[in-house]
């Protein structure tokens, strides 16, 4: 991730960045996945944050906080293990107890990602939040990604469900 090294960062190459990525994603979701919140140990979403006044990054920072880790039966798409996102499936809500069923069957790695998944979320979500609420706040770019990544987050019945979890709310408050 040493792209995000790099002092001010140019929108053009933030663009080609997300598509990269993205390509990245749609070939080997899983493995990129387990790169990123295993190996990194998910600074991508810290580095997202810091550069909120792109556009493409915020784009790419909507996609992975709608990731979920799932466990599906072998055979389906090559393989037992696969992650899916809430985002592209927004009539399909999980009900919570089904959400619940699908963690435990997790693999230990699996379990390990979405823990980091989970923590990485709310930390952002906090982020966000703080950004809108700065006073000394004067990058309105940033201010108005934030607000749409926010904004994405809760017109899913999943992450808007996640988001008001009891002890989610009581954070953000």
């Amino acid at each position: 991730m040493a792209f995000f090294d790099q002092e001010n960062l140019e929108s053009i190459l933030c663009g080609y960045f997300n598509k990269i990525f993205q390509a990245l994603l749609t070939k080997s979701k899983l493995k990129v996945l387990h790169y990123l919140l295993i190996h990194r140990k998910g600074d991508i979403f810290n580095k997202l944050v810091k550069n909120l006044q792109h556009h493409s990054l915020s784009q790419l920072m909507i996609e992975l906080m709608h990731l979920k880790i799932t466990s599906q039966p072998q055979g389906a798409q090559g393989g037992r293990n696969r992650a899916s996102s809430d985002y592209d499936n927004k009539t399909d809500a999980e009900d919570g107890a089904k959400a619940k069923e699908k963690e435990e069957i997790l693999s230990p790695k699996e379990k390990q990602m979405a823990e980091v998944l989970n923590q990485k979320r709310q930390e952002v979500v906090l982020s966000l939040i703080d950004n809108l609420n700065s006073k000394g706040n004067t990058d309105l770019e940033a201010c108005l990604n934030a607000h749409l990544i926010l904004t994405e987050l809760t017109e899913t019945d999943y992450t808007f469900a996640k988001l008001l979890e009891k002890e989610n709310f009581v954070r953000l408050m």
